[in-house]
């Protein structure tokens, strides 16, 4: 019937547990669970195949509780399902949106492959000279987790774009 209470005073915030809690005298830290609140979460996927052709799993979502959450570890829930252990490394402010880090998905997979691979050299009279590379991704879910109902997923696909380090250089992105 009782809940962890919550009092904020300026920058600092007292929790008042509706039973009381034994911390023994000891040089490691306590940890004493002072509530535990379900989130709404909007489950992504991302990969960035030019650098790592994982696809990772993160969950956006809001501090929705009274509380401010404390650093430390959290457990993930999509319905019934454990997902992960993830951490915040910042105290996270009731209202305040934030980002779970879940980890891999085994369930897809990102295959990243060269398709094109041109180079031109500067003509008779011209000091031009191009370089065209073209990829194409491939993924493949294998039973991804979480899914929509469908069993599909919509994975964010993030490519790494180069940039000239030289005035004189041009880079052209052509889809």
């Amino acid at each position: 019937a009782y809940e962890t209470s919550v009092q904020s005073q300026g920058l600092s915030v007292q929790f008042k547990l509706p039973r009381p809690e034994t911390v023994e005298s000891r040089d490691r830290p306590s940890t004493v669970l002072i509530g535990q609140q379900t989130l709404e979460v909007q489950p992504e996927h991302l990969v960035v195949p030019a650098l790592d052709t994982t696809v990772w799993v993160r969950g956006r979502t809001k501090n929705s509780t009274p509380w401010v959450m404390l650093p430390g570890p959290a457990s993930v829930y999509f319905g019934a399902d454990f997902i992960g252990q993830s951490s915040f490394a910042d105290a996270v402010m009731p209202d305040q949106e934030f980002t779970l880090h879940l980890g891999a998905d085994p369930g897809v997979t990102c295959e990243r492959i060269q398709t094109q691979d041109l180079h031109e050299e500067p003509s008779f009279l011209s000091k031009r000279q191009s370089q065209v590379a073209s990829w194409r991704v491939q993924l493949e879910n294998h039973g991804a987790h979480p899914a929509d109902a469908d069993g599909s997923v919509v994975v964010i696909v993030r490519e790494a774009i180069p940039v000239a380090a030289d005035a004189r250089i041009e880079v052209e992105v052509a889809w």
